[in-house]
This record gives structure tokens, sequence and C-alpha cells, in this order.
């Protein structure tokens, strides 16, 4: 629960392909798009100040991991 004025902090991958993290981690989803993420905040009463990408190697594919930050209005 956050307060007025609270400040949530967010990280999750992008959507991927990588379906050994299944199995690996225990993922049920492979990511999500950034849409998506600002969708349900916006729907939880929360307003998205950013999503921003940062990318993460993984051999010679890659990951990106969202970084978001969201205020209770």
């Amino acid at each position: 629960m956050l307060a007025p004025g609270g400040l949530l902090l967010l990280a999750d991958f992008q959507t991927h392909d990588f379906e050994d993290f299944r199995a690996e981690y225990h993922h049920e989803h492979l990511g999500f798009e950034p849409e998506t993420l600002r969708g349900w905040l916006e729907g939880a009463g929360l307003r998205a100040v950013s999503i921003e990408p940062l990318e993460a190697g993984r051999g010679n594919g890659g990951l990106t991991v969202l970084i978001c930050a969201a205020i209770k209005e």
C-alpha cells in the first residue's frame, strides 16, 4: 500500500523468448511490454512517471529490463 504521493519502483523484463527461464527461474511470464505495465499502473490509480529500458546482455541474445517509477495520486 502506498500513501498519497508515495513512489513505487518496479523492475521486470521486457517481452523475450528465453523459454528456459520458465524451468530455471520459475517465470510464469516471459516479460511484459511497456504499454502493458503502464496500463496496469494507471489502472491501479498510479501515475506512471517513467518506464525506462535497461539493456542486459545474455550470451548471443539480450534481455531488456524495464525500470518503472509511478506515484500514487
